[in-house]
């Protein structure tokens, strides 16, 4: 798996979303496995490229015939649903980092509802500065 990581990202780039996969099966495996900080490690990864995806503007495919095409966010929102569950494990098996974990989940929790709260999140933590949306 390791090795078909690499070969994806040296033959379609750092933010083509078959990487997405490759990071999200090593995360599914790491998990299987109760290796839960190196599934936090892979499935991290996952979600910041779609986040660097959605960043690019790239993350729209194309639209449905028949209605709106749906966002990368929106297809890969289990991504940030198994990042929120394994985090919540590492805070139950490390307690000292619990309010960490608990507000890096929170940010995360807001990618998988692909809300208005995510939009304000990415580009809060792009600028450094945060924002409140009046929308």
């Amino acid at each position: 798996m390791k090795r078909a990581l690499a070969i994806r990202q040296k033959a379609l780039g750092p933010i083509h979303p078959e990487m997405g996969a490759s990071l999200h099966n090593l995360a599914v495996l790491y998990f299987a496995q109760r290796d839960w900080t190196r599934a936090e490690t892979y499935w991290g990864q996952s979600a910041d490229l779609v986040i660097r995806r959605w960043r690019h503007g790239t993350e729209v495919v194309g639209a449905a015939p028949t209605g709106k095409a749906k966002s990368d966010t929106e297809r890969t929102s289990y991504v940030f649903r198994d990042l929120v569950k394994v985090k919540h494990r590492l805070a139950e098996a490390d307690g000292t980092k619990t309010s960490e974990l608990a507000r890096e989940t929170f940010k995360t929790a807001q990618w998988a509802q692909n809300s208005e709260a995510a939009d304000a999140i990415a580009v809060g933590d792009a600028t450094g500065q945060g924002r409140h949306s009046t929308r």
